[in-house]
């Protein structure tokens, strides 16, 4: 059977081993590279022959010096064995930091009949080599999305999610088997062959629509449980989305400038979070804007509660690029209030330049 444990190892190794960087610019040496014999077991413990395994870098960044690049792609023999040849060390271009050791993990892609495999891969060779890598059973989990008062929400989009919260160049991320279906008619959705680790669940975004309360295997809760957990030995889950026909949030208010005059053409912009705790790329570059109309006024709906910024900011002199111009003046919006708030903008030395969006 499938060691849940192997994928939760993999998971602490990738997200508390950040890559350490080096100074030193010399091309790869044989040194440089980890051999490593592993061999590919099915859920039944017979092996997986002519079975691709795919080696990823967390860094996703270019290679210098690896023949092959990333990602490596090896097939197993009739034994269900191969040899995995990676570099311990990339060179991080486009964040200029030089040579860095760099963590891998190796995939099996999900398939008819399993849910695929995914391990950590060590930096030096094992003693007690061959690596086992144990592909899944897997589990299917059935939704539906529905508004509060049960009406299907149809022909929506909803996408699942592995993430690894490995250390790659958008901090968080690391994200793998990106799989997307649509609702049916009764607003049912089906996901096979899941990987028996947590899961990130995200329907599409819908004006006016945000995820209010969750049903998982008949269990009411009054939060967005977005992150997927299955019941041990489950293989059958169900899980319930009910979307609220309302913003989580509504912000409004007025500019005014130190006079106390309205600021019109100002733009307003209030930045949050897809889940609680931070997860992914989007979690950190998700935002709503607007412009204040004639009278300083302005209102942004946000789609979830956790909101993490809010400023206005008055455009001044166009800036070097078009779509630019340098800040004028700027205001904080006040997160703790929902009621029509007087947001009061500061001039600013306009070094600053405001691009057309944040």
């Amino acid at each position: 059977m499938y060691s849940v444990r192997l994928i939760r190892l993999a998971m602490v190794l990738l997200l508390y081993c950040p890559p350490l960087a080096f100074a030193d610019p010399a091309p790869y040496a044989g040194t440089n590279y980890v051999s490593l014999p592993v061999r590919v077991l099915l859920p039944d413990s017979t092996p997986a022959a002519n079975t691709t395994i795919t080696v990823c870098s967390m860094e996703r960044s270019v290679i210098k010096g690896a023949v092959a690049g990333f990602p490596v792609t090896t097939v197993t023999d009739s034994a269900g064995s191969a040899t995995l040849k990676y570099p311990t060390r990339v060179y991080l271009e486009e964040s200029g930091r030089g040579w860095a050791i760099d963590s891998h993990f190796a995939l099996v892609e999900p398939a008819n009949g399993h849910a695929g495999a995914i391990v950590s891969l060590p930096m030096l060779p094992l003693e007690d080599s061959p690596l086992d890598i144990r592909i899944a059973r897997g589990y299917t989990l059935r939704g539906q999305i529905v508004t509060q008062d049960g009406h299907p929400v149809t022909s929506h989009t909803i996408g699942a999610s592995y993430d690894l919260h490995a250390q790659t160049h958008t901090g968080h991320g690391g994200e793998i088997w990106e799989r997307e279906t649509v609702t049916d008619a009764h607003g049912n959705f089906t996901f096979t062959n899941v990987n028996p680790s947590p899961v990130t669940l995200k329907p599409d975004y819908t004006p006016n629509y945000y995820w209010a309360k969750t049903t998982v295997n008949g269990e009411s809760i009054a939060d967005r449980i977005d992150e997927f957990q299955p019941e041990w030995n489950n293989t059958q889950n169900d899980l319930t989305i009910h979307l609220a026909t309302m913003p989580a949030k509504t912000y409004r208010g007025i500019a005014l400038d130190q006079d106390g005059k309205p600021v019109a053409g100002a733009s307003v912009t209030i930045g949050y979070s897809w889940h609680r705790e931070e997860k992914d790329w989007s979690d950190s570059h998700a935002w709503e804007t607007t412009t204040t109309g004639a009278d300083g006024s302005w209102q942004l709906d946000i789609p979830t509660e956790w909101v993490t910024w809010g400023e206005v900011r008055r455009p001044g002199k166009p800036g070097p690029q078009a779509g630019t111009a340098y800040i004028a003046a700027t205001g904080d919006i006040d997160l703790d209030d929902t009621t029509t708030q007087a947001v009061h903008l500061q001039p600013t030395d306009e070094t600053n330049l405001m691009p057309s969006s944040p």
